[in-house]
């Protein structure tokens, strides 16, 4: 996200949502021997570990204290070569837009093909059912554009692609090493259960709940398998 953005975005979400928690973001600190978190307002950005190889998922806000967070989990911005984008709305890729603090600037970043549209300046991200424009998004890493159902690897790490749109074209979900999935905005985790995200962030609503449906056939299908 750009700083103006982000500041932005920083004071509408003081405003609108404190207190109501409708956002649940893990706090910053280690999941388990593979997974941890940095917590930034009301998103996470995701870091991946196994064996001598961090990947990171998502790249949250613009935001001056991720170097300071990263060293309180031992994590180096420099040994970060490779980054995951779920989707690219603006608290998501802030550490890698073009005016940010570029301490990922090495790295190459992992992107669905058609969500890289957003970025050529071909589609232009609209929400609130469509009349509010979201800024355009500039990141100058090196990219490899991804397609639904692909499946690669990092060093020994299994990444596996699954397109969900709706919360935007593009967005996927990244199946990691058959047990881990890191899912963006895809589901929104009430009291009683996961749901799409908010309907007023959503490109299509009805394709956003119609691709966590998708999701959960697949998700079940692999746990049968």
């Amino acid at each position: 996200m750009s700083r103006n953005a982000t500041r932005f975005q920083k004071v509408l979400m003081s405003w609108v949502y404190r207190g109501k928690e409708l956002f649940k973001p893990l706090n910053t600190g280690t999941i388990d021997e593979h997974v941890a978190c940095i917590r930034e307002y009301v998103a996470n950005i995701f870091f991946y570990t196994k064996n001598s190889t961090t990947i990171m998922i998502d790249a949250g806000y613009n935001y001056d204290y991720l170097q300071e967070k990263m060293d309180w989990l031992g994590i180096d911005p420099q040994d970060i070569q490779h980054v995951l984008i779920t989707h690219q709305d603006t608290d998501h890729v802030g550490a890698i837009e073009a005016d940010s603090n570029q301490l990922f600037n090495h790295a190459r970043v992992y992107i669905d093909d058609i969500e890289n549209r957003y970025l050529t300046g071909e589609v232009r991200r609209r929400v609130m059912n469509g009349w509010y424009k979201v800024p355009k998004v500039t990141i100058p890493n090196k990219k490899k554009l991804l397609h639904d159902g692909e499946v690669f690897e990092i060093d020994d790490i299994k990444i596996e692609t699954i397109l969900v749109p709706g919360h935007t074209w593009g967005h996927v979900v990244y199946l990691i090493d058959d047990e881990y999935l890191f899912t963006g905005d895809t589901i929104w985790f009430g009291a009683d259960g996961g749901y799409s995200f908010i309907n007023k962030f959503a490109e299509d609503n009805q394709l956003a709940v119609e691709s966590l449906a998708k999701l959960e056939k697949v998700i079940r299908q692999r746990a049968q398998s």
